[in-house]
């Protein structure tokens, strides 16, 4: 979900799509569960193309760990995330969210 948020949807609006996601309910591994519910307008012209030939260079990485509950080491389980996106980026963040059945994510 926040792939389609953070990424795939600002693409596909760069080529003039009206869309938009959102968070009706989490779900996790294994069981499942997540609901989204998407909401996409009719086009009104074709889309534009999206030429990305050039990557560039990622300036900033963002990780979020979503969890059901607290746990002893969340300090621990962010250190070992940030760890892996570390290099990847010359600024990196990485949040804990703490979040039930439904969107309600909060900071941890």
């Amino acid at each position: 979900l926040d792939f389609l948020q953070r990424v795939l949807l600002l693409a596909l609006r760069a080529m003039g799509a009206r869309v938009d996601v959102s968070c009706v309910a989490r779900g996790f591994l294994p069981l499942g569960g997540g609901c989204a519910k998407l909401c996409i307008d009719a086009l009104r012209e074709p889309l534009k193309p999206l030429v990305l030939c050039d990557p560039g260079t990622p300036l900033r990485l963002e990780a979020r760990v979503y969890v059901t509950k607290h746990a002893d080491d969340e300090a621990g389980v962010v250190a070992a995330v940030r760890d892996v996106v570390l290099h990847e980026a010359p600024e990196s963040a990485v949040e804990l969210c703490v979040t039930g059945a439904t969107d309600d994510a909060a900071p941890a």
